[in-house]
């Protein structure tokens, strides 16, 4: 339906007349209406709930002369339904029907509009000039509860501490003001964040070749309102508030930094071992402390490969025939059916020696068990051997102290374990897809495009490829881009299109100023480097041991 507004020119007062031409039905119609149409639905929602149905409710007809036309036309199937919705709300379903259920989770509320829309291919020809003309749908306007604006009190919290709001865990690294909506309450937190105080123990020295090893923390800061309380074997109430320590006893040591000022504590804690510890202790990476959490390993690195089993915290899977207490893990990738580990053990502390297990499980709940605590004594190597592995298949690898000892370990030698190595099989090689030659009678521009080799890779030796596992030398450097590099040789005879050398794609101008002679050839070459490192800034190292790619 659609209204005509006629207003005079400047206040102005006129008599009209109006003539219809066409496309206006200027028949008398037989129906009237009776009862305005209106939306049904709720009009307030809950700030946790905001789903609400919304009904568009018809407006009622009476025929004024029967026998023209008894009964009008059925409108739910003659009309068709166009709803609008307030800003960021949307329609759940059928957005044409007569009844929607719309989604107000992004929106702030507003109106909800319905307009009805007269279906030409409903079969009610005869009926169709006498239909009711009605009234626009009045819209619903739908409001939103905010809920509460909640202030709580103000935060103290040590630097570099973390701590939990509206859920999340938040690192308190500045003062900040933070904001949250949580169910229908808006929280405001304000952090404030005291100065903290650092702990790192220093270590040099060791009891295998020296009569002490010197203990320091490695963050001091001359003239710092701070304290140091040092605990372990040997340290006495005179010294155990000193800077440093020299210790002549092996053992377990903690170092607690107070900020006077703040109250705000640190702690370090470190082992002295015994004898002389490992040359290159946890390379490439330290054990977990949970089974979740194992780093992985190619044979290169666990092969050589020593570590501490101290400070863990007990992880125990529930299979095995020992007490655990100090439990640390690691996986590996099976290459054979047969695993074997020679682990040696040392530097222990209480003599005792460590417990080593074998185990596979896909989600650290169900542990299917195949080494159990086999007991390696303080000074003794000895061979670990799994069986009945499946060629691929990860494994965890699982070293606790007998009744809590805390030793040195070493793998000297493994077999069956994936290195993650490959080889190339088969090979398609690349192709650059363009024209080979051009008359030059004007600049000219060429395109040409890059089709990628491919290629399979075949694991070395009956390995698996092991793409995850820990076979880079660095574990820290960051990941490196790569891209497809195009190179025109020589240059300067032809250039890229704004300088555009990337990607698969390429556009090429050659000049007609290059004075070739009539009948002359001017050749360039045009390659690509389908892996070129684009390293971004602060990509520094970067690490390409572990790509691998086409040969050509």
């Amino acid at each position: 339906m659609y209204y005509l507004l006629i207003d005079g020119f400047y206040g102005d007062i006129c008599n009209y007349e109006i003539i219809v031409d066409e496309g206006i039905n200027t028949e008398f119609s037989d129906y009237q209406q009776v009862q305005p149409g209106y939306i049904d639905g709720p009009t307030t929602l809950p700030c946790n709930s905001n789903v609400g149905q919304y009904t568009a409710v018809l407006p009622v007809c009476q025929a004024q002369n029967p026998e023209t036309c008894s009964t009008p036309p059925p409108i739910d199937d003659c009309f068709l339904f166009e709803w609008t919705v307030p800003p960021g709300a949307f329609i759940i379903g059928d957005e044409n029907a007569q009844t929607v259920t719309i989604d107000f989770t992004a929106s702030a509320g507003g109106y909800v509009s319905v307009e009805l829309l007269w279906d030409d291919n409903c079969g009610y020809g005869s009926c169709y000039c006498e239909l009711c003309p009605t009234d626009p749908i009045p819209p619903l306007f739908v409001s939103l509860n905010s809920g509460n604006t909640v202030t709580l009190p103000p935060l103290e919290i040590c630097e570099n501490e973390t701590f939990e709001f509206c859920g999340q865990t938040h690192l308190a690294d500045m003062a900040d003001t933070l904001y949250c909506h949580n169910s229908c309450d808006f929280f405001i937190q304000e952090i404030i964040v005291l100065e903290g105080a650092s702990a790192q123990i220093m270590q040099t020295g060791d009891l295998g070749n020296d009569p002490f090893v010197l203990l320091e923390n490695s963050f001091f800061e001359a003239g710092a309102p701070i304290t140091y309380f040092w605990e372990g074997p040997g340290i006495g109430a005179a010294t155990a508030n000193d800077y440093t320590q020299e210790v002549n006893e092996p053992g377990t040591f903690t170092l607690t930094v107070t900020n006077t000022v703040s109250g705000c504590t640190a702690f370090a804690q470190t082992v002295v071992l015994p004898g002389s510890p490992c040359t290159i202790s946890d390379n490439p990476a330290p054990p977990s402390d949970s089974c979740q959490t194992a780093p992985p390993f190619c044979e290169s690195y666990l092969n050589g490969y020593c570590s501490v089993n101290a400070f863990f915290t007990p992880d125990d899977p529930g299979v095995l025939s020992c007490q655990i207490e100090n439990n640390s893990w690691l996986s590996f990738v099976a290459c054979t059916d047969t695993v074997q580990l020679e682990i040696a053990v040392s530097n222990c502390l209480q003599s005792e020696g460590l417990e080593i297990s074998i185990l596979q499980s896909i989600d650290c709940q169900t542990f299917t068990l195949y080494v159990d605590c086999q007991n390696i004594a303080d000074g003794d190597t000895a061979t670990v051997t799994a069986t009945g592995l499946t060629v691929g298949g990860a494994y965890l690898l699982m070293v606790d102290g007998i009744s809590a000892d805390i030793c040195q370990w070493e793998v000297l030698a493994t077999m069956g374990v994936s290195d993650g190595g490959t080889f190339q099989e088969d090979n398609t090689p690349g192709e650059i897809i363009g024209p080979a030659s051009a008359c030059l009678t004007g600049p000219v521009n060429l395109n040409y495009t890059f089709t990628s080799p491919v290629c399979t890779l075949i694991p070395l030796g009956g390995c698996p490829m092991a793409t995850q596992q820990i076979c880079f030398p660095d574990p820290t450097a960051l990941p490196c881009e790569r891209d497809t590099v195009w190179h025109i040789e020589p240059p300067g005879i032809a250039s890229f299109v704004n300088n555009d050398s990337t990607g698969a794609n390429v556009e090429i101008f050659v000049s007609d100023t290059l004075n070739i002679p009539p009948g002359g050839v001017v050749t360039f070459t045009l390659f690509v480097d389908p892996f070129h490192v684009v390293p971004n800034p602060g990509d520094e190292p970067c690490e390409e041991n572990c790509f691998v790619g086409c040969s050509n």
